[in-house]
Order: C-alpha cells, then sequence, then structure tokens
C-alpha cells in the first residue's frame, strides 16, 4: 500500500503518466473474495407501487462471470490534471458501493483505482482533457491487461459511468472491437452516461465497427448506452455533435427491442445503509432531436411511494440532466440485463468456459 501511495502522490499529473502496476493488490479498490468496500450485503428490500415491501436476498453470482467497474469522477475539484492521491478512498468508495455493489448479485466484482481527470479539467482547453484522459486510458488498459493475464477465459462484462463510460468505450473500441477472440469473451457491455453514436437506424457504424447496441434480452457480445435526461426538459446538442448518417447512442433499458416505445424502469437506491428497489418507479423512451442527439427521456409514475428524489428539482432541468442518476434509474434493470446475458454466454456451446483458480488480479 505504501508504494503504490508514493507512486501515485510523485505522479502528480503530467503528461506520459507510466501506468500503474495492477499485480498489486492495493491497485485495486474491490476484488473478489476478500474485506473490502464490496464486500457488503447486496440484500434488496423492493418497495412495490402500492407502498408494500418485499425482500430479495443475496443470489450466488454465476461461476465465470466478472464484472469490471470503472467509476466516475469522483474528483471535483478544481485543480487540473489527473487524480494520483488515494491515501483517502472514500468518495471512491461511496459511489461504487452505490453503483457497482449490487452487480454482485450476477458477476464477480473488480474495481481498478485509476488516476482519472479532475472536474476542473474539463473546464479547461481540449488539450488538457485529451491528455488526462489518455494518462486516465493508460491505467485502465493496464488494469485490463492483468485481469486478462490472470483470468484467460472468464466471461468479461464492463460497466462504467459518466468518465468511467469513457474508458469503458475506449477500451471496446482499442481491444474487443478489433479481436474477434475477445469479442467472444464480452458478455455485455454498459457504457451509461458517456457519449457514443452510431450509425442512424443501425447497431453499428459510428463508435464501434463491429460491437452491436443490445436488441434483446438474453443477447451477449452487445453494448447498452444511453444519456438520461428529465422528459420535457431541453435536450442539449452534444459538442461537437455528429457527422451525417450517424446519431447518438440510445439504448433503452427496459425495452431493447424498441428504444422509442415507453418502458418500465424499476431504480435501486442505497440509503440507510441499505439497497431499496422501486419497482416501476419510472417510465422511459429514447427520443432524438432533428440534429441527431438521442436522449433517454425519463418521468416519474405515480404511486404510494414516497419517490427518493425529486425530478422536478431545478438540478435535473438543466442541459446537464438527470446524468447523476443515469446508472440508479434503471440499476435493476440492468442487473437483470447482465443475469440474463450471462446465463446465454455460460450456455452457449461455442464457448469453453474454464473455471479453475481463485478470482485474484
Amino acid at each position: 500500500m505504501r508504494a503504490l501511495v508514493l507512486l501515485l502522490v510523485v505522479a502528480c499529473g503530467g503528461s506520459g503518466l507510466p501506468p500503474i502496476s495492477y499485480q498489486a493488490p492495493s491497485a485495486w479498490l474491490c476484488l473478489p473474495g476478500r474485506t473490502d468496500p464490496c464486500a457488503r450485503d447486496v440484500t434488496i428490500v423492493d418497495l412495490h407501487p402500492d407502498g408494500t415491501r418485499g425482500e430479495r436476498p443475496p443470489t450466488p453470482a454465476p461461476s465465470g462471470i466478472d464484472c469490471l467497474y470503472i467509476y466516475p469522477t469522483v474528483d471535483d475539484s478544481a485543480r487540473v490534471g489527473n487524480h494520483t492521491d488515494f491515501s483517502d478512498r472514500t468518495k471512491i468508495a461511496e459511489v461504487v458501493v452505490e453503483q457497482a455493489v449490487p452487480f454482485r448479485r450476477v458477476c464477480d466484482l473488480f474495481v481498478p483505482l485509476y488516476r482519472q481527470i479532475t472536474m476542473g479539467t474539463y473546464a479547461r482547453e481540449d488539450a488538457w482533457t485529451d491528455e488526462g484522459l489518455a494518462n486516465a486510458y493508460a491505467d485502465v488498459a493496464a488494469a485490463f491487461d492483468a485481469y486478462l493475464a490472470a483470468h484467460p477465459d472468464r466471461g468479461i462484462v464492463l460497466i462504467g459511468h459518466s468518465q468511467g463510460a469513457e474508458m469503458v468505450t475506449r477500451l471496446l473500441r482499442d481491444r474487443f472491437d478489433r479481436d474477434a477472440a475477445l469479442r467472444a469473451r464480452l458478455v455485455i457491455a454498459l457504457a451509461l452516461g458517456g457519449n457514443l453514436d452510431v450509425g442512424v437506424g443501425q447497431r453499428t457504424g459510428g463508435t464501434f465497427t463491429a460491437i452491436p447496441t443490445c436488441a434483446a434480452a438474453g443477447e451477449t457480445g452487445c453494448v447498452v448506452a444511453y444519456r438520461s435526461m428529465r422528459a420535457g426538459a431541453f435536450i442539449a446538442q452534444p459538442d461537437p455533435g455528429y457527422p451525417a448518417g450517424r446519431e447518438q447512442m440510445c439504448v433503452n433499458p427496459g425495452n431493447l427491442t424498441n428504444a422509442a416505445a415507453v418502458a418500465s424502469l424499476t431504480a435501486v437506491y442505497f440509503d440507510n445503509d441499505a439497497y431499496t428497489s422501486y419497482f416501476g418507479l419510472y417510465r422511459a423512451r429514447c427520443v432524438r432531436t432533428a440534429d441527431r442527439a438521442r436522449v433517454l427521456a425519463i418521468e416519474e409514475v405515480p404511486s404510494a411511494r414516497p419517490s427518493p428524489v425529486d425530478l422536478a428539482a431545478p438540478q435535473f432541468g438543466t442541459t446537464f440532466g438527470t446524468h447523476v442518476l443515469d446508472v440508479e434509474i434503471a440499476q435493476d434493470n440492468l442487473i437483470e440485463l447482465v443475469r440474463r446475458a450471462g446465463l446465454a454466454w455460460l450456455s452457449s456451446p461455442s464457448r469453453s468456459l474454464r473455471t479453475s483458480g481463485s478470482p485474484s488480479p
């Protein structure tokens, strides 16, 4: 631990940072089978529309399916550069507990630390952002390589939100999109709150050449991506927009077959040290504008339950939309998508699965 912290403090965010060594267990916030922030109860309390409650105890994750989760921007400082000091991991652990830990119901969870860019970096010129994101991705790629070396034949689920979605997108494009053998190991990818595009009316042809958007529950080797907004709110034109023939990727996690159809979403919120699901709390559909922006438009469904989030709050009506809730608003749906894709991957006769060995980096 001391050596890792020293490495990160010395590397103060300049260009060309050498990647972290992920052979060290301390370079991972979470690994299966050890006591860390992810080793917690994943019981889900179900709060039904009529106000009644149920409970879903933890279920063993399918053997042979791993989730690699890349967390969003947690360094909200104005300082420009990469986050390099991991002596205090509280903020990282908080978002991981909220967004990633519930997926332990359907996969073994791996969470690498990485030197993401700070919020202040996004406010600077593109050159600063590009350099910082390249440093961040070098870490994520190194973590993925360490994972691959230790686990050469398990099913892979990639999950990322916001800056984490950018990292997942780069990993998919750089490794999976050009490697058929690696694509065969891709169970499903969730790139949430990112900025991906696709051919208009198509499943590929934009960000990815060979990796399609998911079109059916239980499909493997595909990606789910969306940017969420409150229904009726202003939809911002993404910068720099999309070229002719391409549009923003929007996959409705409640209805993979028809993204434009209104579908029910089940949120999972973490509060008072417990996970609570709200079946059908939201309904959503992908909507598009003339300038080829497409977003997942969210609205609350009235019920007897007190809603944990007020979608009418002013902060959700800005161009930032409901970005901070991208994962939680549909987390039960997303977990189910991973579960079904994982079972399909495991049962596929074209794949040979060997699950011997302990899950370590």
